[in-house]
């Protein structure tokens, strides 16, 4: 059964009677299961008004604001719903729709430039027939609704006409006759005939039309036609099979006899689907023919595109940056694997519901085993496609996506259409570029018309636009154009820090430890400031020193390649933060809160791998303790031996998530649940309903790891202090390893709220980021080490487990 729309309702007293006449009139809707509405005259006498508001706002996918001057007075209704609703409207993770009850002065208002409701802007009030005023607010809600999620609403056909309607009705019944004779045993030749003479006849002329279907046994219904190309059409499809909705593309009749069309389009799908990452859409099947039509299924995407959202204003500035490094991360994995895209473009990034991006049509892709496509003439899209491209597209390399990704950024600071001089009069489009001039320096070397001129791979140039991207002002390093980039560093481990006898680093750096034990929980406390010091608290639990395997086993069917192999690890005693640091513990020691939704009791998110550095180090100093870190101008080195805080190792932190147990998850073995995690036990996928934001930190008690960490799968991503790279060979115990000396980005652990598969929840799951990037799904937890008393031993009182 499908899900309804979470629907949230904001009034102001005084309009309590035109809420009533909105809850009559979507009645039907309501019935149907198309929207579940909710406003705060549902509260249950007892319950807290203000937790269960926030808890419906935060879940809400759409938002209607009944605009009057009384809303607009109302604290409760501005300051609270309306400002959280307009944040959320700018994430894209809700729409907001004003409903005009009242004349009133609306248009200066941060929803001022929304289409409101009723579509003449007329307020309810003031027309004659209110009912007719009304109705027409609920049909356009109905509309809203599905075209902002088909897939909870669309799962019929859209028929371009009655006759297609009709058509496909008759097909579909004729099918059903056809497998019950089959069931029966019985000749169903007559059937057979039906079936192949209704279908001939919804593809007249060559097309698909909605209602048809495609595949073995008819497996995928074509619900309508979402995108067209060049080259190819796209499909949302059902797939009958698993359930679910399916993007289908297939091949323009009028190419599939061109067998290098042919070719070109199934390499491209075969490409992708051997890209395991989760910035490139996924591939369910690479290859599939029906009656002539060829096509491949991939995921379906339900965000529409980036050109699309820029383009309507759905991007904000703040958030390019970000994106834009993670469309970056997608191409670094395509290009490990000697894979070039050619044809990066906003067009070709989709996005979920939740704003992550998915790069797709790799139709152009060339490979290292190919010759990539020696037609002539031009590959790609002419304003994102590389001089190179354009003209000898066999021998476009890395760099033509250095370009695409380099021209993508500028159409989205642009925030429009590039204009003709953005590629004829490239200089004097940079200088009225509204953006920081260190950006626009990364994005001239980006877009430079000849390639050796350009970054000479994506990892160069994402790892400027991460330092380009910095605020000024921070305490974090910045470098001048002649200065390695970050993926040049590595962590600076003290003198000291070298492994017992016995215990190789294994390519890894290691630092010393004591022997181990067995894993024990440890009672939280709040870490006690220096003496003579108050400061802001937090609050740690020992965690014991113990051996344990880490990353995936060799059954674990779910572990992605970079999780494995499995190797026996010591981890010495330290502590570690019971909670993802809040937004309130952010803000006494930062003075500032980037935190989105704002909430004290959250975790504070929008935050990069150096903004947790600088955290760690000002909280050490204001609680007396030891700097953890040293900023020397190129990197930060990391001293061992001192006592404050730090960011834990990867290590440490699937230790403090696993145990000595080797559990699959922070809890135990069973999968998430609503009790343990944010995730929905009732939906029986491998795909979780995502609430819409972080939870309070706490909210799931029963998901504790063994030494009771909280917080650890489906609240935030947490940064930890390594390198990302792949696990080394297996060559025996290893003491407290603490990643790679180089590598692309810093490591990511523990899932988050946006993560809609279960396997990324699992304590071995591992993702990464550049420093320099901030999002919406990424906080970080702290340790602190100096506990070598602990070692061998839980506190006093506390059993061992």
């Amino acid at each position: 059964m499908l899900k309804p729309i979470d629907v949230f309702i904001s009034y102001a007293r005084r309009d309590e009677s035109a809420l009533r006449e909105l809850v009559a009139h979507l009645a039907l809707l309501q019935r149907q299961g198309v929207l579940r509405a909710w406003h705060d005259r549902e509260i249950d006498a007892g319950a807290h008004w203000e937790a269960e508001v926030r808890e419906h706002l935060e879940a809400a996918q759409l938002i209607l604001l009944l605009v009057s001057a009384d809303f607009i007075a109302s604290p409760s209704c501005w300051d609270v719903e309306m400002e959280r609703a307009m944040a959320r409207h700018a994430a894209g993770s809700a729409r907001v729709i004003p409903i005009l009850l009242r004349a009133c002065d609306w248009k200066g208002a941060p929803f001022g430039h929304l289409s409101a409701l009723p579509d003449s802007e007329r307020p309810i009030q003031g027309r004659a027939d209110r009912d007719e005023a009304w109705t027409d607010v609920a049909l356009a809600i109905r509309a809203a609704l599905d075209k902002k999620n088909p897939r909870q609403h669309g799962h019929r056909p859209n028929y371009p006409d009655l006759e297609t309607r009709r058509l496909a009705q008759e097909l579909e019944r004729a099918r059903g006759r056809l497998r019950a004779l089959q069931l029966a045993g019985v000749d169903a030749a007559e059937a057979q005939r039906e079936v192949l003479e209704l279908r001939r006849q919804l593809r007249e002329g060559g097309q698909l039309r909605a209602g048809d279907r495609l595949g073995p046994g008819g497996r995928y219904l074509l619900l309508d036609r979402v995108g067209r190309g060049g080259f190819a059409n796209v499909w949302r499809a059902r797939d009958d099979e698993q359930g679910q909705v399916v993007a289908i593309k297939v091949l323009h009749s009028s190419l599939a006899e061109d067998p290098i069309r042919r070719e070109r389009f199934f390499r491209g799908a075969q490409r992708m689907a051997g890209l395991d990452h989760p910035g490139i859409v996924r591939v369910v099947e690479p290859h599939g023919e029906d009656g002539g039509f060829h096509f491949f299924v991939m995921e379906f995407v339900s965000g529409g595109d980036l050109h699309q959202a820029v383009i309507e204003q759905r991007l904000p500035a703040a958030q390019v940056i970000p994106l834009v490094l993670r469309v970056g991360d997608a191409l670094r994995a395509a290009h490990a694997k000697g894979l070039v895209h050619r044809d990066v473009k906003p067009a070709n990034i989709l996005l979920q519901p939740t704003g992550e991006p998915r790069l797709t049509d790799f139709d152009l892709v060339a490979a290292a085993d190919t010759t990539g496509g020696t037609r002539t003439g031009a590959l790609g899209t002419y304003v994102y496609s590389a001089p190179e491209s354009l003209d000898r597209p066999q021998d476009a390399d890395a760099r033509a996506d250095v370009y695409g990704l380099g021209m993508t950024t500028l159409f989205c600071l642009h925030g429009a259409q590039l204009p003709a001089e953005a590629v004829h009069d490239r200089p004097a489009f940079l200088r009225e570029l509204s953006c920081d001039s260190t950006v626009k320096a990364v994005l001239e070397q980006a877009i430079a018309w000849r390639r050796e001129k350009r970054y000479g791979s994506i990892d160069d140039l994402c790892a400027a636009l991460s330092i380009a991207s910095r605020p000024r002002g921070s305490a974090h390093p910045r470098r001048g154009a002649s200065e390695a980039p970050p993926a040049a560093i590595g962590p600076a481990i003290s003198a000291t820090a070298t492994p017992p006898a016995g215990m190789p680093a294994v390519g890894f750096a290691a630092a010393t430890s004591p022997a181990g034990s067995s894993a024990a929980s440890a009672a939280p406390a709040v870490d006690a400031p220096a003496p003579g010091r108050s400061a802001p608290k937090i609050e740690t639990a020992v965690i014991v020193s113990g051996r344990f395997w880490m990353g995936a086993s060799d059954e674990d069917t779910s572990a992605a390649a970079h999780e494995r192999p499995q190797r026996q690890v010591l981890v010495s005693a330290f502590r570690m933060g019971v909670y993802p640091v809040t937004q309130r513990l952010y803000r006494e020691v930062m003075g500032t809160n980037p935190g989105h939704p704002a909430a004290d009791d959250r975790p504070v998110n929008n935050v990069s791998w150096w903004d947790a550095i600088e955290f760690c180090n000002r909280l050490s100093a204001l609680r007396g303790f030891a700097p953890a870190y040293q900023l020397d101008g190129k990197g930060v080195i990391w001293n061992r031996e001192a006592n404050g805080y730090r960011l834990p190792t990867e290590a440490e932190w699937e230790y403090a998530a696993r145990g000595t147990d080797g559990r699959m998850y922070p809890w135990g073995n069973e999968p998430p649940s609503d009790q343990v995690a944010w995730s929905d036990a009732r939906i029986k996928s491998p795909v979780l309903a995502k609430r819409a934001g972080p939870s309070p930190v706490g909210y799931y008690p029963r998901g504790a790891s063994p030494f009771g960490i909280l917080d650890m799968a489906g609240n935030v991503w947490e940064w930890c202090w390594d390198w990302y790279g792949d696990y080394p060979a297996n060559d025996g115990p290893v003491s407290n390893p603490v990643g790679p000396s180089i590598g692309h980005g810093r490591v990511l652990r523990g899932g988050s709220w946006r993560v809609i598969a279960k396997h990324r929840l699992r304590a071995t799951a591992r993702h990464f980021l550049f420093a320099g990037t901030r999002d919406v799904d990424v906080g970080f937890r702290c340790a602190r080490g100096g506990l070598q008393a602990h070692a061998a031993k839980p506190p006093p009182g506390q059993p061992a487990r």
